[in-house]
């Protein structure tokens, strides 16, 4: 027979007093940064406390080819995909982390979240509203923005142990960009754009002692934060771009519609990249691609296949890939297209990639040449041979 070790009364009762103490005299959070949404399982995963997981496993190539192709679509239906739907991408030492929208572009329901997949493992991480903007810490660890409502997901961040739900201090819950520079997160959303040192929400220091400017900025839908050359630029989709530079100065840039300096084809800007040779480039939704030159000044327009841009990148090669609402396309240098106007770009020819009819939204590509697109019909995959 098992002897059970009872706990006389009166010790039980001194440790329940003691609990309480201790408990009564733990100092509360009152600093800026919200206390962490509490825990549903005791051990936190790479994903959080919410974690279902599906097997899959990258394709291999198995036939060479000189022009990327999409060796493989993964769907909610041939893998753990969560949702067709991925409006953002971003690669971390941790996988790809996928930003899923709604509705499925498919008819699969309702996941918009945030999604990670290492290769092997699908795993659906943190459920919310349209995931528009994913930045990777200096220890790759990521932030989700998304188009939600305070406590619902709106600003969230992966610590290493469990996510955080940071809900103050935005001017507005939905959230369309994200940047870290020099250590500092930089969060676009609807109605302006504000900064977190790791301690403190504030609006950036070029911002706080310009009237004028603050009003331009509280009014603009930032959709993209990028720095170049010291200078920050934000992109917009309702007043091209507000680019401020190194001395405090600030420029707005736009299409001679909007009737601002000019400099842009289009107002609707949904990418700013850095071209390797230290060029901006700028993506427009309904403009194309426009580049600005620092040593000169000046801007010019780019000849693109399909004018609706969502997303910019580079290679390794130094080969610019554009993410259109009918696929993504790559520059080809090695062609040439005959007219000779833009050295940079008219030497090739831009080689359609991904499958056209549908609306691309994102890429990533990795150094060890794979590329992953995000679109309406799922999540392309290749390799750059």
């Amino acid at each position: 027979m098992l002897r059970r070790n009872r706990i006389p009364i009166g010790l039980a009762v001194a440790l329940t007093a003691l609990t309480i103490l201790v408990l009564a005299v733990i100092p509360h959070n009152n600093s800026n940064v919200p206390p962490p949404i509490p825990s549903s399982t005791p051990v936190p995963t790479v994903c959080g406390e919410t974690t279902t997981v599906a097997q899959s496993s990258i394709p291999t190539a198995t036939v060479p080819s000189s022009i990327p192709a999409p060796e493989y679509i993964y769907t909610k239906d041939n893998s753990g995909l969560a949702a067709n739907t991925i409006r953002t991408l971003a690669t971390s030492k941790d996988g790809r982390w996928i930003g899923y929208g709604a509705p499925d572009g498919l008819g699969g329901g309702n996941n918009a979240g945030l999604g990670l997949f290492d290769g092997k493992t699908w795993r659906f991480c943190v459920k919310t509203s349209h995931v528009n903007a994913i930045a990777i810490d200096s220890d790759g660890n990521p932030w989700v923005g998304a188009d939600a409502q305070p406590g619902s997901g709106a600003l969230m961040h992966f610590d290493g142990q469990r996510w955080v739900d940071y809900t103050t201090f935005l001017p507005d819950y939905r959230i369309y960009a994200l940047a870290i520079n020099d250590g500092i997160l930089y969060v676009g959303t609807y109605f302006g754009i504000v900064q977190f040192d790791g301690k403190d929400w504030t609006v950036p220091k070029a911002i706080q002692g310009n009237q004028q400017l603050k009003n331009l900025v509280s009014q603009s839908h930032i959709h993209v934060i990028t720095f170049s050359h010291g200078d920050m630029w934000l992109g917009t989709i309702n007043q091209g771009i507000i680019r401020i530079l190194t001395d405090g100065t600030t420029q707005q840039i736009g299409s001679p519609k909007l009737g601002v300096m000019p400099g842009l084809s289009g107002d609707m800007v949904r990418s700013i990249i850095e071209s390797p040779s230290g060029q901006v480039m700028v993506g427009e939704d309904g403009g194309g691609v426009d580049a600005y030159d620092y040593p000169t000044n000046t801007w010019h327009a780019i000849d693109v296949p399909n004018k609706h841009i969502n997303g910019m990148t580079y290679d390794s090669s130094g080969r610019l890939w554009i993410v259109t609402a009918v696929g993504i396309h790559f520059y080809d240098p090695q062609s040439w297209k005959g007219t000779g106007n833009d050295p940079a770009v008219d030497r090739g020819q831009w080689i359609g990639v991904y499958p056209f009819g549908y609306i691309a939204y994102s890429i990533v590509i990795e150094d060890s040449g794979q590329w992953f697109v995000g679109s309406t019909h799922g999540l392309g995959h290749g390799y750059i041979h």
